[in-house]
This record gives C-alpha cells, structure tokens and sequence, in this order.
C-alpha cells in the first residue's frame, strides 16, 4: 500500500516536521510564507513554496498531481509524532478500512479544550473509538474518502467546520479515533506561528459560522461506536450451577493481561432426548448473552442455552473470545500463579508452525492417598488447553471434548511444562461416582474419537481410573 504525509509550516521550519519527516512513507512539505512559488526534492521529501493557507494548498498540490496514494495523512506542523507511529496510524487505516482516521490526543497538550478534545482522548482499553466528530490536526483519509471530500477543502481558508462538512457527506459516523496512536500538540493556541496569530480570532469565527450555514443541520451523536483492543489471550471457563463453589477463585485466579469470558451452561428438558440421548436440531446450543458490551474491557459474561454435548457448549464459547489466543479452564481448575508468566512467554515465542499448546492437567483427590508418599491422589493427564483462536480449530467428543484432533489436520501442537491443577474431585463421593459413570455411558457412543492414542491415554488416565478409585472410596476400600 502507498502512503503519503503532507504537512503545511513555515521557512523556519518545525522540529516536529524534523522529527517525523523520513518514514515508510512520502512526504510532501509545503511552505506557506514564501512571496514565490517554486518546487524542488531533497532527501526523498518533496517540498512546495507558496503563499496562502493550509488546505487550500493542498487541494491545489492534488489537483495537480492527482489521487495516486492509497492513504493520506495531513499533519499540522506543531503535532509531535514518531515515524514508527505515522506507520501504525497507516496499518490500521488499512487493515479496518478506515474512511477518516485521527490519533488520539493527549488531555496534556497545550490545545486543551475539553468541551471539544475528550472525544479524542485516550482509551487504552480501546483499539478504535468511531465518532460523527474529530480534530483535524493530523487527519488521515483513504483515496476514495479524498476523492469524496477533495473539493470542500477550499471551502474557507481556516479548515475550520470542515470535519462538520465532511460528515454531511455520509450516513453514518465516519471519524475514526486510533487508541494506540496517542500524539501531543506542542504550540499553544494563539502563540506566534499559529493561525489565530495569522488571521485573528474574528476571521476564524466568521468563516466557522458561514461554513456551518451550508451543511445540513444533524443531531450529532458524539462516539457511537467502541471497539476493544484485542487481548492476546483469552480465558474461557464454562460452568454449571453446581460450579458455582468453585467459580469465583477460577475468576481471580486469571491475570489482568487476560480477556475473560465466562459462560454459564443452563438447565436443558431432559425429557427431549432421544433414545440415544441426543437432542432435536431445535435445542442447538444457544448464546444468551448478558452483556452487550465488555464490563472493565476484559470480562464478559454469558448464558449458554440447550447444553448437552460439552463440546458445542466449548465451541459457542471460544466464539466469543477475541484474543489472538485461547485458554480454556473449567470452573473446578486452576493455573498456578507463577505459571502464567510462562504461558505468555510461550505465546511471544511459539513458533508460527504450532497451533496448538499441551498442559498437564493435575487431578488432585485429598480423599485417596497415593500409597507410596502418602499425600493425595496426584493423576496428571495431557490435554491442549491452549491454542491460537483460528476458526479450522474446534472442539469435538461429547464428553472430555477435545482440540487435538483438528489441530492436527493442519499444523502442530506444543509440548510444555505449564500445570493445571483440577479440584473437581473435591467432592461427595456419591456426586462423583454418578459423574464418571454418565461420562462412561457417552464415551461408548463416540467410537471415532476412541481412535486417537493421545485421547485413550486421556481416557485411561481420568474417566476410567477415576471411577475405580471413587468406588473404592464409596466402598470403603
């Protein structure tokens, strides 16, 4: 994509234009002070001398050397902004298809004006903020937008009530704040070099209100649309009623770089199964949300309907997640905490190849001692809890519901060190024993995962180990 920056300042020049000036981009300088027009090129900047105002110039300068760049960028020559955040202004532009695009503002700069600036501000929470409104001191565009909006750049000579004019000419909020661009105005409004020092209080009010005059009167909205950054990880944990003991230390347990989405499984009509235990097409798991918008920007709460098979209720629910990867957790199970230094580290460092990422899953029985060390039951299994949010990877198996098998078909999973601790065993004896033998029942209908190795070894190592030592503890063996 081919970009190009234009700014408008004086022979003096602006260490802020210094600053910025050589980038992966083109630039085009243009003086507004000089009494005869001239052009010429020096270190791959193209520089304009000429007499007038600001955006006038430039629609002079586009006419006459016409659309050829993807985007444009036209920067004040008092706004300080690096190179590196010129391109991630660009990048964005590009990868959302931004009409209009604006740093954001920082509430510290010399031109503070709250009433109008705070829709510019910061959140860091926020990856783009869309608004009917925008400051135009470092307004972005794309070609066709420019094209749109190229000849009310003469409509005045201030650029004053032109973000007003450009809005006229579409439907909806087209101003796009970038969060994670933040920039500062370094002259204060009024002072020597500024356009209130040029032309005066006065001329900017007057060619305001006429301007306003000639755009169609509209309610304006302010921001009316928010879009959260993406985490780059999210932790999903699905619960149940019964759950509920266990779920708020699950909650805390996860770090605050972490999105989390929490669905909640709701009671289904058993009476509605078949005689194979399968429900209509009509009880398909179903999202209820509870929330429309993320609360802290990084918890999101859920109700998922019809849940019988555990691995469309996992699959509704990684739907929500938006970070670039995911983790699952049920409720009853843990991370320790030093771990979750190593699960970024390994996300930072994975290569591109591996899709998917192996955990120790730690079940841990108090009830039943290990007969050599005495302690409770220690029965770690593999299971890939962690992976890159790409919609090829699915959860299949009605019961102990796995990732590997549509990992596999296309990439590779990791091996780690990270530990889950599991403490769902925690519980009434009878509770559990009832537990294993309905999740036996419905390993017996699921002939094609019992294929997979890696899934029998899990099986061998939970559900059917478990049940043995359980009707030991019931018995009293």
């Amino acid at each position: 994509m081919s970009n190009l920056v234009i700014t408008a300042t004086t022979k003096k020049g602006s260490l802020c234009v210094e600053n910025w000036l050589h980038g992966n981009y083109d630039s085009v300088v243009i003086y507004y002070d000089c009494k005869a027009y001239s052009e010429y090129a020096l270190n791959g900047v193209h520089y304009i001398c000429n007499e007038g105002f600001k955006y006038p110039m430039i629609k002079e300068y586009l006419l006459k050397n016409g659309l050829q760049y993807d985007n444009y960028l036209f920067i004040d020559d008092d706004i300080w902004i690096s190179p590196k955040e010129i391109e991630t202004l660009f990048e964005t532009a590009n990868k959302y298809k931004l009409q209009f695009f604006h740093p954001s503002i920082s509430s510290k700069n010399y031109n503070h004006d709250p009433s109008a600036c705070s829709l510019m501000y910061r959140n860091p929470n926020w990856l783009l903020s869309r608004q009917d409104w925008t400051e135009i001191s470092c307004i972005g565009m794309n070609r066709q937008t420019l094209g749109i909006i190229l000849d009310s750049l003469d409509i005045n000579q201030t650029g004053y009530g032109l973000p007003q004019v450009w809005q006229s000419y579409f439907k909806e909020p087209c101003f796009n704040v970038v969060h994670d661009v933040e920039v500062v105005v370094t002259r204060p409004m009024g002072a020597n070099g500024s356009l209130q020092d040029k032309v005066g209080q006065e001329l900017i009010k007057k060619e305001f209100f006429e301007t306003m005059d000639k755009v169609p009167k509209r309610d304006y909205v302010g921001i009316s649309q928010a879009i959260p950054k993406r985490p780059q990880l999210s932790v999903f944990v699905i619960y149940s009623l019964n759950d509920e003991d266990f779920l708020k230390d699950c909650i805390d347990s996860i770090p605050n770089y972490a999105q989390r989405v929490i669905v909640r499984t709701l009671p289904i009509d058993y009476a509605k199964q078949d005689e194979n235990g399968y429900l209509p097409k009509e009880y398909e798991p179903i999202i209820r949300s509870q929330s429309d918008m993320f609360i802290n920007a990084d918890l999101y709460y859920s109700d998922i309907e019809n849940v019988i098979d555990f691995d469309k209720a996992k699959n509704a629910a990684r739907n929500l997640c938006t970070g670039e990867w995911c983790f699952n957790l049920d409720a009853d199970e843990r991370i320790i905490l030093n771990q979750w230094s190593e699960i970024k580290r390994i996300m930072d460092e994975v290569p591109l190849e591996y899709f998917g990422v192996y955990v120790t899953q730690n079940n841990i029985m108090l009830s039943i001692q290990d007969e050599k060390t005495k302690l409770g039951m220690r029965n770690p299994a593999p299971v890939c809890r962690m992976f890159r949010n790409d919609r090829r990877i699915k959860y299949y198996g009605e019961i102990h519901e796995t990732v590997e098998e549509s990992i596999e078909k296309f990439s590779k999973i990791l091996d780690s060190n990270i530990q889950l601790i599991h403490l769902g065993f925690q519980r009434d004896a009878k509770v559990l024993l009832e537990k294993s033998e309905r999740n036996l029942r419905k390993l017996w209908r699921n002939p094609h995962l019992m294929k997979l190795q890696r899934y029998m070894d899990y099986l061998t190592n939970t559900t059917l180990f478990r049940y043995e030592l359980i009707k030991k503890l019931e018995l009293g063996k």
